[in-house]
């Protein structure tokens, strides 16, 4: 609890006060809200889980750079990693906190990625789950093919993808008005 106390002279040393001291009239107390039922954490240090999907490396790093320090809904970005749909689908089960799969098509097989939608909206049972579909190679899955055969929530090809692109796809789907804020 933090008291307040009106019409005292800080002293020029230490911060003795001058003078015999607040009458206890003058205390004025200031109660600092708490937090009711488990509330008080502040839900824009809380980040949103992205998990990259995806059997290139260089991919991984590509995407940490470009999203390095960018939020979404004011809320920091934190990623997983996974190299193929075998360990996609592993670390979907074992972690309830992804919001959003950055998901390669062509990995295992040419429709690896595409294989694991239907696994991941049934069997895994995350519908809430947004995910991306980010592919290299368009010829094995057109935009137009992808969104109408598949529970997705966005497509990109990587030979146009820029950071603003990637922010507004990630933003869309996660925040309420759509938007990305890549400020601090």
């Amino acid at each position: 609890m933090r008291r307040a106390v009106p019409n005292t002279r800080p002293a020029p040393w230490r911060g003795i006060r001058l003078g015999p001291g607040p009458e206890p009239r003058d205390i004025i107390e200031l109660l600092e809200d708490e937090p009711e039922d488990g509330e008080g954490t502040d839900r824009f240090a809380i980040p949103w889980v992205v998990l990259i999907v995806d059997d290139d490396r260089s991919v991984h790093q590509t995407t940490l750079l470009a999203l390095r320090d960018a939020k979404i809904e004011r809320r920091p970005l934190q990623f997983l990693h996974a190299y193929s749909a075998a360990e996609a689908r592993e670390t979907l089960m074992s972690n309830e906190d992804i919001a959003v799969v950055l998901l390669d098509v062509v990995m295992e097989t040419d429709t690896a990625g595409l294989q694991l939608v239907p696994a991941i909206r049934g069997e895994l049972g995350r519908r809430d789950l947004k995910i991306i579909v980010r592919t290299g190679q368009p010829g094995y899955a057109s935009e137009s093919y992808v969104t109408e055969n598949f529970d997705v929530d966005g497509y990109l090809t990587k030979a146009k993808l820029t950071r603003s692109m990637l922010l507004d796809a990630i933003g869309s789907v996660l925040g309420e008005s759509g938007g990305a804020d890549s400020r601090q």
